[in-house]
């Protein structure tokens, strides 16, 4: 996995599980230490790199070939995404009731104040306790957030310090109170600042939230809460096929996973935010737009389609945009219909699951394969260039019947100004035959992608930021094994805002657009503007590539590069400390890394290794203080030898000097279905509610409406739309 130890690589005959008794996880304070250590075999080799079993190919390996046999490597992303069975309003904080529904609710949350950086700060109330600058920075913000003023020595640091941790109270002229919270912190308020009745909410299945106004939305989630026993049996395995297919996606165009929390009969999924809406919000779009948008969804496809993974509900409703932005990339939602398919067996599938409207005539007819979700492209990109639907009409007999006929139509005025090459390319997908149909790589390659999604346009960065991400790049192989983890946590948390430039990085070196970087990409990519030779690009190549995939991965990418943008702020090292000390003891020991890396090659001679590099005071374990000063001691060393370049990007978007929390807005989000002038009828057994219901029973007759016409509401052809609405 990555060269996580240093070192030369070398290669053992077997690997070494631990047989240590592991620490119980719990909430902080609760754990128990493991009471005996796992002896090194004396045959053991070390080893430098940590191999990922493959769960169908063996261990090991490119991960193209793996691709091609339908499996797919564990990789310590997987592990990232966390699993509580406590209550996710300890932690979290709802600031917006998004939307409310007969099994759950989806709202919009963020970190409570006092939960930021989890253990590192457990017994410190937020305070690093790294230098009297830094924390007499945090209590001048405790104080601010507290609504108190006053001037501040080292007497009153520690005064605030202790307030902040419940055992101490700070004072302005009497207007302020102490109050203990639920869940065991301290929330200190001036009297003349306390939160009004307007700022209290409840949501469907769960108690009041106070949502703060005077906290900033820095690091704002999606949360998806579902009622087990409002749901049928069928809907919580779907529920649980999302989160198993989520935690092996890693693409910038796919959502991410955070957490997931079980509490009384309840599952939470702590997700991406996306708040720019789907793809019915920004109607209508150029051919330039559309081919933008049908570019990245080509990407998103092809990268689950080499996982082995199947999508079967791709639709308007199903793509989000991550942010409000007019240049907000898009989404891919709601994987509870998804499925893995073995390609080795031709990969047949039988339901009849999806939305009418973009479903493949194969799935109709209950025997169909991963080429179901390129019909379902051609409809989208269909609807992106025209504003209408292909197949419509109001009798669900004759829709089916026109989809299973492939019969649509060029000929009407809307599509006069539309290429011939856009035309083409849905002819070239809305093929009655899969075997005919183009595949996700060869849509990649038609006429209309290469001139409209031009390389250039989907990774425009000035050269300054180039540079800063090779230098990056070249320092990181130096790093120690578990800096590089934490860096993937990093990454793997880190919002849109934090990394958009990092991600254009990507894609210039993606230059197939699969979402993942080969090593000959690689080498293009920095030849273009470094003289490194072969074998440094290699060296950087496999020290970034810690899955040992034999491709760079998205997470793994801009892990490489955060320190590209400046030092990365502490409550981020914080949050990836938290993670990484699966106990919540306050340290990270050898086996937290061992837990935490569940499922790998790695042998506890490893772990001791990289522990040893961070471990300053030789206990054992890492504290927090030590494993802050990895990231401090780098970045200096690395800028004095290297000379990071200091000069700002024309870019507004480019905010270096930290990796902070002040992102607008997190990536792309969860499955809630916006409300529409019209109901979408089903078929059996078909799924038509993003959200779902938990049943599919089908009460209609051919009679029916589909309630689908040739135009698609609030479109630019929607004659009978509201004029109020045409902003839209």
């Amino acid at each position: 996995m990555g060269n996580l130890c240093g070192g030369t690589s070398t290669t053992a005959d077997t690997a070494t599980t631990p047989g240590a008794a592991k620490k119980k996880a719990g909430t902080a304070g609760s754990a128990q230490a493991a009471q005996t250590n796992p002896t090194k075999p004396k045959s053991a080799t070390r080893l430098s790199t940590v191999t990922v079993k493959s769960k169908g190919t063996g261990s090991g390996g490119n991960d193209k070939v793996a691709k091609k046999n339908g499996s797919r490597s564990s990789t310590i992303h997987s592990h990232i995404m966390k699993q509580h069975s406590l209550d996710v309003y300890q932690k979290y904080e709802e600031m917006e009731v998004l939307g409310n529904g007969s099994m759950g609710h989806v709202a919009k949350v963020v970190i409570k104040k006092g939960y930021d950086g989890g253990s590192a700060y457990a017994a410190t109330g937020g305070f690093g306790g790294t230098t009297a600058a830094k924390d007499a920075d945090k209590a001048k913000a405790f104080l601010k957030a507290a609504g108190l003023t006053g001037s501040l020595d080292s007497a009153s640091v520690t005064a605030v310090k202790k307030m902040a941790v419940g055992t101490g109270t700070a004072s302005s002229g009497g207007a302020t109170a102490t109050t203990a919270s639920s869940n065991g912190t301290t929330n200190t308020q001036s009297e003349s600042s306390s939160a009004s009745a307007g700022d209290t909410g409840s949501g469907t299945g769960h108690g009041s939230v106070i949502h703060s106004t005077s906290q900033k939305c820095a690091s704002c989630y999606a949360l998806k809460s579902i009622i087990l026993d409002r749901v049928s049996a069928s809907f919580v395995e779907e529920l649980k096929n999302e989160i198993n297919i989520l935690k092996q996606m890693d693409h910038p165009n796919i959502v991410k996973l955070h957490e997931v929390f079980s509490h009384k009969k309840q599952i939470y999924m702590i997700l991406e935010l996306c708040d720019g809406g789907d793809m019915y919000t920004r109607l209508p779009y150029t051919e330039r737009e559309s081919a933008y948008h049908t570019g990245k969804l080509l990407s998103a496809i092809k990268y689950m389609h080499d996982h082995g993974i199947v999508h079967r509900d791709l639709k308007f409703e199903n793509i989000m945009f991550e942010n409000k932005s007019a240049t907000a990339e898009i989404k891919v939602i709601d994987f509870g219909l998804s499925k893995k398919f073995a390609t080795n067996k031709l990969g047949v599938m039988r339901e009849g699951v999806g939305t009418l409207y973009s479903m493949a005539p194969q799935v109709l007819q209950g025997v169909y394969n991963s080429q179901a979700d390129m019909w379902s492209v051609g409809v989208i990109t269909y609807m992106l260039l025209s504003s209408h639907r292909p197949f419509y009409n109001k009798k669900r007999k004759v829709m089916i019947d026109r989809i299973m006929r492939c019969d649509y139509t060029f000929n009407k005025e809307y599509w006069e100004p539309i290429s011939d090459d856009a035309k083409d390319f849905i002819d070239r997908l809305l093929v009655l035959d899969p075997k005919v149909r183009y595949n996700a790589e060869k849509a990649q390659q038609h006429g209309w992608m290469r001139k409209e999604f031009k390389l250039e346009d989907r990774c425009d960065l000035t050269g300054s930021m180039v540079a800063r991400t090779n230098t990056a790049m070249h320092q990181y192989k130096n790093n120690p094994g578990l800096k590089k983890l934490a860096l993937n946590v990093i990454a793997h948390k880190s919002s849109t805002a934090e990394v958009i430039n990092l991600r254009k990085a990507f894609g210039r070196f993606d230059t197939s657009n699969d979402g993942l970087i080969s090593s000959e990409e690689f080498k293009i990519g920095l030849r273009e503007n470094c003289t490194y030779n072969d074998e440094s690009i290699r060296d950087m190549f496999d020290a970034i590539d810690v899955n040992q995939t034999g491709n760079i991965m998205y997470t793994e990418f801009i892990a490489a590069t955060l320190e590209a943008q400046g030092q990365v702020d502490e409550d981020r090292v914080a949050e990836a400390f938290d993670r990484l000390d699966i106990d919540n003891t306050g340290s990270i020991s050898k086996e937290n890394i061992m837990e935490w890396l569940a499922g790998t090659d790695t042998t506890m001679e490893d772990v001791e290794e990289m522990i040893a590099k961070a471990d300053v005071d030789n206990c054992g374990e890492v504290s927090f203080a030590e494993f802050l000063e990895m990231f401090r001691s780098e970045a200096a060393e690395s800028s004095a030898q290297h000379g990071i370049a200091e000069e700002e990007d024309n870019d507004p978007t480019n905010k270096r000097g930290s990796i902070t929390k002040a992102g607008a807005s997190m990536l792309a989000s969860i499955s809630v279905r916006n409300s529409r002038e019209f109901e979408e009828d089903d078929v059996s057994g078909i799924k038509t509610n993003s959200t779902g219901t938990g049943s599919s029973t089908n009460t209609s007759t051919d009679e029916n409406l589909v309630g689908i016409d040739a135009v698609i509401p609030g479109g630019k052809f929607d004659t009978d739309r509201d004029e109020s609405k045409e902003s839209r």
